[in-house]
């Protein structure tokens, strides 16, 4: 994809989020800290989502890796934005564990499912759109074609979000 297809993108989550910026008590995350919280956005305050997840977002249109199997945790941002939470295959699982671990893998899943959307409830659709945009760009990174399948769901939630919520 073209550099004019990422600021595309870019000025999309600029434009959809901008509150943070205008906020000086909020300085931009560092990108040290962005990587930090790609596997942290599960467990940010919903009111905070439009602070942490714009910045990792764009963090990563500049700093992915383009290497598969060395995302430095891309796909867990991917997995966050899948509010669907495509389920675990239980049947491999069970080749390799016991029942009591894939016991708490889908204890752990059920938890994942119910708190995602409340987590984005407050997401509009100029935010939902940044975000399918996002996904859309993204998913011609080399480092997330192992994660096509969840960046396919996440990308047709959140586009069905923006659209079900400029019709009402």
């Amino acid at each position: 994809m073209s550099t004019i297809e990422k600021e595309r993108v870019r000025q999309a989550l600029r434009d959809a989020f901008p509150d943070w910026r205008a906020d000086p008590n909020n300085p931009p995350l560092t990108h040290d800290q962005c990587l930090d919280m790609r596997t942290k956005l599960p467990s940010v305050r919903k009111e905070d989502i439009p602070y942490f997840l714009p910045q990792v977002l764009e963090d990563l249109l500049d700093t992915h890796t383009g290497q598969p199997g060395n995302s430095e945790d891309a796909e867990s941002v991917v997995a966050f934005l899948d509010i669907a939470v495509v389920r675990t295959n239980t049947e491999i699982l069970r080749e390799h564990w016991k029942d009591e671990s894939i016991e708490r893998i889908r204890v752990i899943e059920e938890d994942l499912r119910s708190l995602k959307p409340s987590a984005t409830a407050n997401v509009t659709a100029t935010q939902a759109n940044a975000i399918y945009e996002w996904l859309k760009y993204a998913r011609t990174w080399a480092d997330l074609e192992w994660d096509i399948d969840q960046m396919d769901s996440a990308a047709s939630y959140w586009k069905d979000r923006s659209q079900a919520e400029q019709t009402k």
